[in-house]
């Protein structure tokens, strides 16, 4: 069974015309075009919904779809953690879950609720590829000591070779102009 709406289940795949039941704002928009039988996408969707209400502190409109929703209002993302990287993530999540065509939402709610946990861990997700940096900023944040011993090290060697560096070329000055002082 699957947990339509409460107190509302049918079997996933059922395919008997039924009247359209349900609360339209959690309903998949295959289940509302009656497109679809309810299927693990569907109950995806509905989690999404309820997850843009959790971080939004709104109803997501009835008058527009989900997907337009996110599109429109950057605005609802008002979350306690706002740096610009947790939001596109938070919206990546959102765009995924909420997709309007099932193909492309979270194949269970496991791996939804896998890219959440790995939300909060700093850990990659499904949702959003980022590149090299971002990884590597993610691991930065997992791993916080080992990042602040690793970066004052690099400092430490940096300010090694640069002393070094600066040494080395008055060394080379100075032996420049001892050998011209010589010739004078």
């Amino acid at each position: 069974p699957v947990l339509i709406d409460f107190d509302l289940c049918c079997e996933i795949g059922y395919q008997e015309k039924r009247p359209l039941v349900g609360t339209p704002a959690y309903m998949a928009p295959e289940l509302i075009q009656q497109s679809a039988a309810p299927s693990v996408a569907s109950e995806v969707y509905a989690l999404g919904v309820i997850l843009y209400e959790l971080l939004s502190g709104q109803l997501i409109s009835e008058k527009a779809s989900a997907s337009e929703l996110l599109l429109q209002d950057d605005s609802i993302f008002k979350l306690r953690d706002s740096s610009l990287a947790r939001r596109q993530d938070w919206s990546a999540i959102l765009y995924k879950v909420l997709n309007s065509d099932s193909t492309k939402r979270y194949e269970s709610v496991a791996a939804l609720a896998s890219d959440v946990r790995n939300l909060i861990e700093y850990k990659p997700l499904l949702a959003r590829r980022i590149g090299r940096v971002g990884r590597l900023m993610r691991w930065r944040q997992r791993n916080r000591v080992t990042a602040n011993i690793a970066t004052m090290a690099a400092g430490i060697l940096l300010i090694g070779v640069t002393t070094s560096i600066l040494a080395w070329g008055r060394a080379a000055a100075m032996r420049t102009r001892a050998q011209v002082g010589q010739f004078e």
